[in-house]
């Protein structure tokens, strides 16, 4: 094709035809023009399908996550259940002044060691980290769908901190006091009693402290100090589930809407 070209510009050149010549060039100009804008649109169009695959990728990955946190979700939800449960029972021992038989003191013990026990809620969130650290959030290119991501995810930093700050606080600051007072027993597994309060067994060896434990327990300062910590870790509960039902809720319209957007590209 160069070589053609060639020709046809020498023969218009010996000629002498200066008008023919400059038609010529003329159009030799505009073809290479041409040749140029069609190849810069079908990089454009390369690069346009490359980044649209990266977002379809992200956007599964997101979804992935979002999965994830709902079946996170779903197992604080049944650790919290196991907090809110204790609330009836324990608020009658206090209100008996833990004057229980000795075939009651087990229940008794169980119920006073779920005071501390807490479980830090998980974070799925390294597809939502990884774009925002790479500077690739910019390639999910529904503006609306974006915005909702990021808000879910703010929110979810937001609860998850207080979450955790609460059962941290749980630990740190109601643990040593009811060590200090000689008022709690605890389960040997901590993670498997912090799942499940029913899998606590006492080592029945050490029952020569009941007699202590139950004396202390009836003394009004404690009571006091128990009924404190009770309110505060149903509190807290009951402000969890808030949290992990707005969670889902959220989860719910994200994960539709990111199946039809990763349907339709």
């Amino acid at each position: 094709m160069i070589t053609l070209f060639r020709r046809i510009r020498q023969k218009l050149i010996d000629s002498g035809s200066v008008t023919k010549y400059l038609l010529y060039a003329t159009g030799e100009i505009l073809l290479v023009v041409i040749g140029i804008l069609i190849a810069l649109q079908v990089n454009n169009w390369n690069e346009q399908n490359t980044l649209r695959s990266q977002e379809k990728v992200y956007l599964g990955l997101i979804l992935d996550d979002l999965i994830l946190q709902k079946e996170e979700n779903e197992v604080q939800r049944r650790t919290l259940s196991n907090h809110l449960s204790v609330e009836a029972p324990l608020t009658e021992l206090i209100v008996s002044k833990f004057q229980v038989g000795e075939e009651q003191r087990d229940d008794a013990k169980k119920l006073l060691s779920t005071l501390p026990i807490g479980r830090t809620y998980g974070a799925y969130e390294a597809t939502f980290l990884d774009l925002t650290s790479s500077g690739n959030l910019g390639l999910i290119s529904d503006q609306v769908l974006k915005n909702r991501i990021i808000q879910h995810y703010q929110i979810q930093k937001r609860d998850r901190e207080v979450i955790n700050n609460n059962a941290l606080n749980t630990y740190l600051e109601i643990w040593s006091k009811l060590v200090d007072r000689d008022l709690i027993v605890i389960a040997p597994n901590l993670e498997r009693f912090a799942m499940d309060n029913k899998v606590l067994e006492f080592n029945h060896e050490f029952e020569f402290l009941d007699e202590e434990l139950f004396e202390n327990l009836s003394e009004e300062k404690n009571l006091i100090l128990i009924q404190n910590v009770l309110a505060f870790k149903i509190a807290a509960a009951r402000i969890a589930e808030i949290f992990l039902n707005n969670s889902d809720e959220r989860i719910d319209q994200l994960i539709n809407d990111l199946e039809i957007e990763i349907s339709e590209m």
